[in-house]
Parts: C-alpha cells; structure tokens; sequence
C-alpha cells in the first residue's frame, strides 16, 4: 500500500455553447471524363480541340459540353488553340499523394461548439455534456474577462478549426480544407463542465491533488486550470476546526482515540499504522475503520458487503416483527463533499443492496443540515439517481460529522479532520459497524437530528421535479426516540477541541 484516496471531487469549468453557421472548403469529386480529361493535359501538356475529340472519340457537341465544365471547374487555360492545364489544376496533382487531383467547393455547414471561458479551448461535446450541476465552483481572479465571448469564440474556432474537424468528423474524408467565412455565431448556455479531481493521502500524511488520468485536458487549459484549482481549495473555509476528541467520546471510537493529541490528530500515524499495515482492530468484532469519503467507490464497495452481512444477520435473528426501515445519511458541512457524480452511484448501489435483501420499500434518503430551502441541493443533485432527501436544522450537532444508519442493522460514523496545510479539504475517519451497542449510540444521534427535521423532498425516478412535503416521524424509517439529550459533538465544541 502507498496511499489511500481520501476524496474525488469534480471542479466546474465555466463553459459556454455557441451555434456557427459558416463556409468551409471541402473536397468533392468531378465527373470521371473530367477528371480523365486533367490527367491528360498533366501528361502531354497542351492539346488541341480536335486532339481532344479524337482522343476520347466524341462529338463536336460533346467536346463544346467538355470544355465548358472544365472551364467552370477553372481545369483549363486557353492560349488560341492551345488547351494548357491550369495552374490551379496543377497545383491539385502537386498536393496529392497519390496522384489523384482532388477539387473543393465551398458548402454552408451549421454546428454548436463548446469553448471554456477561461482560454476558450474546445470542450469536446462528450464532455460539455457530462454537466450535471454537482461540481465545485472555481474561485476565479478578479480580471476574469468572460465578456464578448461571440468574438474571442470566432477567433478560436478559425484558430482551433481543424483541431474541431477531426472531432466533429470522425469521417476523415469528409473533413473541410478549412473555415472559408462564418455567417453567423449566437451564443447559447453557460455552465459549468466538470473535471474530475483525486486527492490522495500517501503514508507520511501528505494530502496531494491530481487531475484524473482518463481526462486528457487540452495543454493551455490544464496550465490555466492548476492554479486556479490551488487558489479555490485556498479560499475554501473550514466548517469548523477539530471535532474528533467530540467524535471519539460520543461515537467511543477507540482506534481514533489513539490518535488524538492535545495539538490535534496525528493523521499520518493513523494512516499508515490503522489503514496500511492493519495493526488496530475494534474490540467488537463487527466494527471496521474507515477512511475516504464514504462514496468513492472502493468504499462503497466496502460498505455493501459489510451492508449485506449485516443485513443478513438481522434477518435470521428470531424476533417478533421484521421491521423495514430505511437507511438515512446525514451529510457533513463541506463544500467539497457530494461534488461528483459518485454519490448518485452510491446511493443508487446501497439502495439496490437495500431493495435485494432486506425489503422492497426500504430506501436511501439523504439528510443535509445547511439549507433551509432545497434549491441548492437540486443543483447539486442534477440528473443523479437521488431520490429522497431531508432538509434539517443540525441542533447543534457538529458539522464535521457525517453519519449512516439502518436503524438496529448497520451503521457508519466518520469524522472529517482537517488536513494539514488546507483549509476546507478534510480526511474522513471512522468506522463501519453492526454491532448493537455502536447502533444505539449513532441512534441517539440520528434522532436527535432527526427532530428538526423540516422538509422532505422526493421524486419517482431521475430527471423528474421533486415534490415537497412536511416529515412525519414515519418518514424517517424508525421511531424517534422521546429523551431530549442533545447529541454529543456540539458545533460549540468544535474550537474548544483545538485548545485541548
């Protein structure tokens, strides 16, 4: 093991579609007497009209008609009685490799091309069309010149035109010789394409950033977009520094525990001593670390096998009532957390294990504490297949936590740790369990959340406008419990932790 992933996250790049009709140059084919008749003059030189006849045996109409469309085809020159190649002709025959003259006309073509407004580099349209909304938005510079994009997007697409064409025309013999005039050009929507970004821990603790490897950003926007990328993790501001002395007394994580210093965690001995050479287990038996933001999809992976054995254990244990709850995940206060469309493959991946073995009913409904309207969550949601989720007020409870339950199942709690040298970028820390005595305590958590509660949100399938609702305690997939304890980890604590 060398490192671990922490976080993928996708940054938004503002983008903008423009629809060009233009000219280009184009390569046609000519009649095969035509062509015959170039290749020719290329070999003999210059002829005359009764050579012509004879040599391909026509009429004298049929020569007239001849050289009439070689001479609006601009094939030929005429010196007296003398037929002579054209230059232009000539130069046909000199740029074929093969020696087979290839003519151009001019045709009128319409398309919608996507530039970045950063350097105006073509955006592939595979990849304009990835936007879903759930992406970070960069922090740019104050002199970010995003006006009069119709005139910089022109000069681009002259500059970038057959760079375009090979994109646009997979087809290379169908491919234009090169832009002759643009007609006209209308700008169309904005938006942010999103580019995916990895960070990774290695085992001294050092937290670095890369794009990811499949995404074969264009050189001027890759030297553009680095800088920009460092500066909007810079400004991200922290929702709170410290939590995990909180997270370890109220969760009674004791792996964690053996981490935590009076100057903070020591993340990079967790790291290597927890995660790379396996030397810390819980005493419980059904509880495992965690670390990594809990949709990437190693962890998700991870969290349904563990999901599945839980579940099953359940099922054969003989009780009166089978009961069906539902899995509710409270989301932390992160800017970076959710920013990728693996979180819609999360849920979509618990949701099946849930609807497979435990119940057809059961469902994964998301729980964000930060928004007291849903509009920023549709954004962030886009076209994923997330179907359900709550808007709650947090009651204190610290917003460096992010919990799962399946009510007497399963269960996750995580604590997002600063690392060090950042602002908002965080490291998850935790665990996974099934275990009765840890299920109780996230409980008692959960619920208390759970009372603010305030808006419910929810949808038949992807795509569709979601519907509103006030919650009931039925919503949620367990009881509430009626104590009035205020979860531990109070957003209060937070700073007292740091001066511990």
């Amino acid at each position: 093991m060398t490192g671990v992933r922490l976080n993928t996250v996708a940054v938004g790049v503002p983008t903008q579609a423009f629809d060009f009709r233009y000219h280009v140059s184009v390569e046609r084919s000519v009649p095969v007497l035509t062509e015959f008749s170039a290749r020719l003059l290329r070999v003999v030189g210059a002829v005359t009209r009764d050579e012509i006849k004879g040599y391909f045996g026509l009429e004298d109409r049929e020569v007239s008609e001849l050289l009439k469309i070689l001479r609006a085809e601009n094939i030929i020159v005429e010196r007296g009685e003398q037929i002579a190649l054209s230059a232009y002709a000539q130069g046909r025959f000199d740029a074929s490799s093969d020696g087979v003259p290839r003519f151009t006309s001019v045709v009128e073509r319409r398309t919608r091309i996507s530039f970045d407004l950063l350097c105006f580099e073509h955006i592939p349209r595979d990849t304009a069309q990835t936007y879903t909304g759930s992406s970070l938005e960069l922090k740019l510079p104050n002199d970010t010149d995003v006006s009069n994009t119709i005139g910089r997007a022109e000069r681009a697409f002259f500059d970038q035109f057959h760079d375009i064409e090979r994109v646009v025309q997979s087809d290379a013999s169908k491919r234009a010789f090169g832009v002759y005039k643009i007609d006209e050009t209308r700008g169309r929507q904005r938006m942010n394409v999103p580019y995916v970004v990895h960070f990774d821990v290695d085992l001294s603790g050092q937290v670095q950033w890369k794009f990811d490897d499949a995404v074969a950003l264009p050189a001027k926007l890759a030297s553009n977009l680095k800088p920009l990328v460092a500066d909007t993790l810079h400004a991200l501001v922290p929702s709170g520094k410290g939590g995990i002395s909180k997270f370890v007394s109220d969760f009674h994580d004791e792996i964690a525990s053996c981490f935590v210093a009076k100057d903070g965690f020591d993340f990079s001995a967790y790291v290597n001593r927890v995660h790379a050479k396996g030397s810390f287990t819980y005493k419980d038996g059904s509880t495992k670390p965690l670390l990594g933001a809990l949709y990437l999809r190693e962890n998700v992976e991870r969290l349904r096998s563990e999901l599945q054995i839980a579940i099953t254990k359940y099922r054969e244990t003989p009780r009166d009532d089978l009961r069906r709850p539902d899995l509710l995940w409270i989301a932390p206060r992160s800017e970076l957390w959710g920013k990728t469309r693996l979180l819609g493959d999360a849920v979509l991946r618990l949701d099946d294990t849930l609807k497979g073995s435990l119940s057809r009913r059961s469902k994964v409904s998301l729980v964000y504490c930060d928004e007291k309207t849903p509009s920023k969550v549709y954004k962030n949601i886009g076209d994923s297949e997330i179907l359900n989720f709550f808007l709650a007020n947090r009651r204190g409870a610290n917003p460096n936590f992010e919990v799962v339950l399946l009510d007497g199942i399963f269960g996750v709690a995580v604590c997002h740790v600063p690392v060090g040298g950042s602002n908002g970028v965080t490291a998850p820390v935790g665990f996974v369990t099934s275990d009765p005595a840890r299920l109780s305590t996230i409980k008692l958590w959960v619920s208390e959340l759970m009372k603010g509660a305030h808006t419910r949100c929810t949808r038949k399938t992807a795509g569709d406008f979601f519907t509103q609702s006030s919650p009931v305690s039925s919503d949620f997939g367990f009881k509430l419990l009626s104590e009035t304890t205020v979860p531990g980890g109070r957003e209060e604590d937070a700073s007292a932790a740091n001066k511990e």
